[in-house]
Parts: structure tokens; C-alpha cells; sequence
């Protein structure tokens, strides 16, 4: 698997929100085999962002549309 972590960590933390967002609204919580990567994925993008722009981030993930969050995804 790709760490999310090789390309920026601001579009990264705006992914793990869009990603809550769907496992949330679809009652699908993360598979505890993923949890790892996962964890350090978000622990790394936190490190480099700093606590405060990674969540204000990780919110902004949270609420865009679905085409927002392909684009993003997509590097658009």
C-alpha cells in the first residue's frame, strides 16, 4: 500500500476527514487490520503540519461534497 504520508500532508489530513466522513455516515468503522497504517499515517501528517492546521484540515476533509473529495483525491 501507498502511505498517504508520500505526498502532502495537508491533502492528506483533509483525506482522513473525507474518509471519517464516509465511514460514518455509511456505519463502517475503520477495520482494525488497518488501524496501523492508519495511526502512523495520521501521526505523521499531524508531525508535520502541527496539531492545529491538522485538525482544522481533518474537519475541512469532513464536510466536502463528494466531487470535492475525488478531486482532492485526484490531486486536482
Amino acid at each position: 500500500a501507498v502511505s498517504a504520508i508520500q505526498g502532502d500532508g495537508l491533502q492528506a489530513a483533509k483525506l482522513f476527514g473525507v474518509a471519517e466522513a464516509i465511514r460514518e455516515a455509511i456505519s463502517a468503522p475503520l477495520p482494525p487490520i488497518d488501524r496501523p497504517y492508519y495511526e502512523s499515517d495520521a501521526t505523521k501528517a499531524c508531525a508535520q503540519l502541527g496539531e492545529a492546521v491538522f485538525a482544522r484540515a481533518w474537519a475541512e476533509g469532513k464536510v466536502l461534497s463528494l466531487k470535492q473529495a475525488i478531486d482532492l483525491a485526484l490531486d486536482k
